[in-house]
């Protein structure tokens, strides 16, 4: 486990010991569960995305208008033709 430093003003600090008292709990574990809990939200975050990214890919092979054939080229996907 890591240890990190930080700087607050001592009003911050006064209001997050006074919140962690009151959920019975230090600041140092306060902080922990925050930060935890970021982490944890980017990991929903990215199931989400890809349940997203995988619905879509259901839909285009479900559809049969999309193929190969379809792609366009490289100029037109960049609008180059006009360069």
């Amino acid at each position: 486990m890591k240890n990190i430093t930080i700087t607050v003003d001592d009003e911050t600090y006064r209001q997050a010991r006074i919140f962690a008292a009151e959920q019975n709990i230090t600041v140092t574990a306060l902080v922990r569960d925050y930060l935890t809990s970021l982490s944890l939200q980017k990991k929903d975050q990215h199931h989400e995305d890809v349940q997203k990214l995988l619905t879509v890919l259901e839909h285009v092979r479900s559809n049969s208008h999309y193929s190969a054939m379809n792609r366009l080229n490289r100029d037109d996907v960049y609008d180059r033709s006009n360069v």
